[in-house]
């Protein structure tokens, strides 16, 4: 039986181990609340501000760039800003801020001008949060992305003709992909054509006489396929929708006439279209990749397109 002494210094032992934990959840408070520590976490939270900032502004320029249809935009709103984001730490798994300091060492102007524009706005709103640094609690330190701080991004993006760049990205994207239309309609157009014309043709009656007319006529199956790049996206595209879709993974999405400007004709309804879906997606990717490319984030020469193109294909 354990003796009476045993209990009590257990019991004893006890309260010295609560006594200890309410002294060290005490001290950790007092710490919590001391200045020095507030200043820690205004700094930190500081830099998560600016990344944040960095991302709207992008967001911003991706979606006014994006040659869609606005009721698209509008319903995949948040969507879009994942897909910008991610994009952009796909290629900087240190993320945005790194991203964008690293496109100024390119000699981006456009990089600086953005990057001294976001300080401004997150280092005044924390420069003044720190002068009060005593009367914050763990809340008021965090960074609200409230209708002040939009009015001034905005204000940043009008500044800095942000609207414009988006606007000539947005031609750009949707004159590539009408030219990719317009091509491929041709080539089709041509190809029947041609098939008819040697159906036709009696004095072809093997391969090597249809390989030797198809060379005559510039059609040269043998050779090499190298695609544009909104062709290599497309095609990397269709194939893993259409694996989606034979697996039946790919469910359908509303498009909002999304591709009207296109030709494309297909309702509000839910479509699960591997045609239409790809190039949806292809449209996006292109304008993301245009938006690096006009504010000269990144540089790429015809044979890094090329590179790129092939890359996207086979993905």
């Amino acid at each position: 039986m354990e003796k009476f002494e045993d209990r009590e210094q257990k019991v004893l032992s006890f309260m010295d181990k609560v006594r200890e934990q309410k002294e060290q959840e005490a001290q950790d408070k007092a710490f919590q609340n001391s200045n020095e520590y507030k200043l820690r976490c205004l700094d930190r939270e500081q830099d998560n501000a600016k990344g944040v900032c960095l991302d709207m502004i992008f967001s911003s320029i991706y979606k006014n760039a994006l040659p869609l249809n606005d009721d698209y935009k509008v319903a995949h709103g948040e969507d879009l800003d994942a897909e910008m984001r991610d994009f952009i730490n796909d290629r900087s798994p240190k993320g945005m801020i790194y991203y964008v300091k690293e496109g100024i060492k390119k000699g981006s102007k456009a990089a600086k001008k953005i990057m001294d524009a976001t300080d401004k706005i997150v280092d005044d709103d924390y420069n003044a949060k720190a002068m009060n640094v005593e009367n914050l609690n763990a809340e008021d330190m965090m960074f609200k992305a409230d209708g002040e701080t939009i009015r001034k991004i905005d204000a940043v993006s009008d500044d800095l003709n942000l609207p414009d760049i988006s606007q000539t990205i947005k031609d750009n994207v949707k004159m590539t992909a009408m030219s990719e239309i317009k091509r491929a309609k041709e080539e089709k157009e041509n190809m029947r054509n041609l098939e008819k014309q040697l159906s036709q043709d009696m004095s072809i009656t093997d391969n090597a006489a249809i390989e030797s007319a198809l060379e005559l006529h510039d059609v040269n199956v043998k050779k090499d396929f190298i695609p544009t790049l909104f062709q290599g996206i497309m095609i990397g595209n269709v194939n893993k929708l259409q694996a989606m879709k034979e697996s039946g993974t790919l469910a359908p999405q509303c498009v909002y006439g999304a591709l009207d400007d296109f030709g494309f004709t297909e309702s509000v309804e839910a479509t699960d279209s591997v045609e239409v879906l790809a190039f949806i997606e292809s449209v996006k990717e292109l304008t993301k990749l245009n938006i690096l490319k006009a504010l000269k984030l990144e540089r790429f020469n015809l044979n890094d397109i090329t590179d790129m193109a092939i890359n996207y294909a086979n993905n």
